[in-house]
């Protein structure tokens, strides 16, 4: 009895030193398909610094007026082709929730309108942090909202920056970003507000340095036509 066991216990230890070994070679042989370029890149990835939100934000005054989208990422509820005439309109229900109404019209600036019916729900998960808000359709749970960040506000000027959450994904020269161009999720996102409808290309410049200075990419915005637009 003494040699079985004696000889099952080397045959169990020879059996794991076997699978170790197997293990890493799978592990060894895996590294070495990837790619410097690669690698280098999930580094960057983890360096993606953090952006603060607004400090200080009324709701109640930020959602006074509309907003109108002047560039933005595209995603899949809003897809470049309907990226025209793309207008938020907000109204406070609570301290902490608001209804979101948004508009977009496709193919052109007198295209079919896009969401015009849809009514968002808007909520503050944290009192302490008003510029931090979830979004998303009133049936869905809201454990599935997205992230709706206020990441610069200049009320005087006119005049928002919204993230769609952290960035995370690297892009260049210490700039991250939510999401690609082809984003095809409801998460991530990037929005440049403005009071006016129309407005100079200075300002959507000062925007997008403003956004580049929190370290958020602005080079895959696509611009929202404005000019001619009309709205229900």
């Amino acid at each position: 009895m003494r040699t079985t066991r004696c000889c099952l216990r080397r045959t169990n230890d020879f059996a794991t030193s076997s699978l170790l070994v197997a293990l890493l070679a799978i592990a060894a042989c895996a590294s070495s398909f990837v790619t410097p370029a690669l690698a280098g890149g999930l580094g960057r990835e983890r360096r993606c610094p953090p952006v603060p939100t607004v400090s200080d934000v009324s709701i109640e005054a930020y959602a006074s007026k509309p907003w109108y989208v002047q560039a933005q990422l595209p995603n899949r509820y809003q897809p470049v082709d309907e990226l025209f005439c793309v207008r938020a309109v907000y109204t406070v229900t609570s301290p902490t929730t608001l209804d979101v109404f948004n508009f977009a019209r496709k193919g052109s600036v007198e295209g079919e309108p896009s969401n015009e019916d849809m009514v968002l729900n808007a909520f503050i998960p944290d009192v302490d942090v008003k510029s931090k808000l979830k979004v998303g359709p009133k049936f869905v749970p809201r454990a599935l909202y997205g992230d709706y960040w206020i990441v610069a506000y200049e009320e005087e000027e006119g005049w928002a920056i919204i993230s769609g959450g952290q960035p995370t994904i690297f892009v260049s020269d210490g700039l991250c970003t939510t999401e690609s161009a082809n984003n095809v999720r409801n998460q991530g996102g990037l929005w440049l507000f403005t009071r006016e409808k129309e407005v100079s290309e200075e300002l959507v410049e000062t925007m997008k340095k403003k956004a580049n200075a929190l370290g958020i990419d602005t080079s895959m915005l696509v611009t929202v036509q404005q000019t001619g637009c009309e709205y229900p």
